[in-house]
């Protein structure tokens, strides 16, 4: 299918999680074997004439925001019908093919959050769509389908069927799923195709450096301010202040002039007003 091996790195991360009979196993290898268990229960169900039990377990917005059937957040996306056996398969080798890429290139626990991140927007974005519009699904195929097109956005120039490359298929199996979405008014298929796509290219520019994502500084706590103070010894001045008795002997001075006037000083009064002024200049006015 691809025409390009892309090469292994070397990170932990990015190798295999263990390997049977010389085949590695990935952290996609056992997503794959776990959607297969879900597809044989899934089918041991119907077979057993319990298929109504299917009904609590994929995802309805009535169910959901009626009943708190939140559970189903979590198992819609294992359901998988026997009557779309062959589109299982299909959708099973292509995260065969991708999905393992897609984790080498982001490493194990970023694939597995993407993974996770992408089962879970599904149900939410559907929620949320169900507010106005009662809405219902079941299956993976839309996150799947999202990794797939990650593929394509991390090596846009892999050569696949048909010569072409990865970015152009991409875009016309995007193309065909929103047309098809849109003639049938499937309106699921339109919210996930939109919802699943969206992430997976925010997730990919991010991981790559092209997207800043905003940062949640509002939830960062603020730094707490408090008044310090300054206990360093200040510069003591080089003038000391005026003496008690200097004051004290200016005031009834000019006490008497202001009942009096100058001229009612006598001529020791004039001149220990003169004294007292003479001194007031030596030490200069006051620090503030």
């Amino acid at each position: 299918m691809c025409a390009v091996m892309m090469g292994y790195h070397s990170s932990e991360d990015q190798r295999p999680l263990t390997y049977w009979n010389g085949y590695p196993v990935y952290a996609t290898t056992l997503i794959i074997a776990i959607h297969v268990v879900a597809f044989l229960v899934t089918a041991l169900i119907i077979t057993m004439g319990a298929g109504g039990m299917l009904n609590y377990l994929a995802f309805s917005s009535v169910d959901v925001l009626r009943g708190g059937q939140i559970w189903q957040f979590l198992t819609y996306g294992f359901i998988h019908l026997p009557e779309t056996g062959i589109w299982f398969a299909i959708e099973m080798l292509m995260l065969f093919w991708f999905g393992r890429e897609v984790e080498q290139y982001l490493g194990r626990k970023a694939f597995l959050w993407l993974y996770a991140g992408l089962m879970l927007l599904v149900p939410v974005a559907l929620t949320i769509v169900g507010f106005a519009i009662p809405t219902a699904y079941a299956g993976s195929r839309a996150v799947h389908f999202a990794i797939f097109v990650g593929f394509a956005a991390l090596y846009p120039s892999a050569m696949m069927m048909f010569g072409l490359a990865a970015k152009w298929v991409a875009i016309i199996l995007v193309a065909l799923s929103a047309v098809q979405a849109i003639a049938y008014h499937n309106l699921p298929d339109l919210v996930t195709l939109v919802a699943t796509l969206g992430a997976v290219m925010l997730y990919i520019g991010h991981h790559r450096g092209q997207i800043t994502l905003p940062t949640m500084d509002f939830l960062k706590p603020k730094p707490k301010f408090s008044v310090v103070r300054d206990e360093s010894p200040r510069p003591r001045s080089r003038r000391a202040p005026v003496e008690e008795s200097e004051v004290d002997a200016i005031d009834p001075l000019l006490d008497k002039i202001a009942r009096s006037g100058l001229a009612s000083l006598t001529p020791k009064e004039r001149e220990r007003l003169e004294k007292a002024r003479e001194a007031l200049l030596k030490k200069g006015p006051s620090p503030r």
